[in-house]
């Protein structure tokens, strides 16, 4: 794919990601959720809607994470948006671009689905971290109040009173 294709590509795929916070804007989302949703700030958000930033400057590996946060299949935009082969080409050479193509876009589905399962892998990382954090403080709050001789309670049970014999 030449410098100019790429570049149209980019431009296409840009357009979408933009067309898509435009459309959660129009529905009430916030730029903060809509921030939350694409790993940005708020400020970013804005720039983008005011057309300060983005495009051309967007990395392709952050193209790639947005796609895929909004769910846009960045395989299709891009053949969608791929330059017709030159008159001039054989049919061999045709047919390689065509197989170029559909490995390319074999290829950028595969990467989007390993990014998918990445963000899945570090939201349940967080979950567990979360879940750890919530575990120490409880246990250091049964500590607390078996050292104090005070009632030990568990959170989906009634408390248990300590009584010395």
């Amino acid at each position: 794919m030449a410098a100019n294709d790429a570049e149209k590509v980019m431009s296409m795929v840009w357009s979408k990601i933009i067309g898509e916070v435009r459309r959660m804007r129009e529905e009430k989302y916030t730029l903060e959720r809509i921030g939350l949703t694409l790993g940005v700030s708020k400020p970013t958000v804005q720039r983008w809607l005011e057309g300060e930033a983005g495009g051309e400057k967007t990395a392709f590996i952050d193209i790639i994470r947005y796609t895929n946060a909004l769910k846009l299949n960045l395989g299709g935009i891009i053949d969608d948006t791929a330059a017709s082969p030159a008159p001039s080409l054989s049919k061999n050479t045709k047919n390689g671009e065509n197989t170029l193509r559909a490995e390319n876009t074999r290829l950028s589905a595969d990467l989007l689905e390993a990014q998918r399962e990445l963000l899945q892998a570090k939201s349940k990382l967080i979950e567990a971290q979360d879940k750890m954090l919530q575990l120490e403080k409880e246990k250091a709050e049964l500590s607390a109040n078996a050292r104090r001789g005070g009632a030990v309670s568990f959170p989906d049970l009634p408390p248990i009173h300590l009584h010395r014999r």
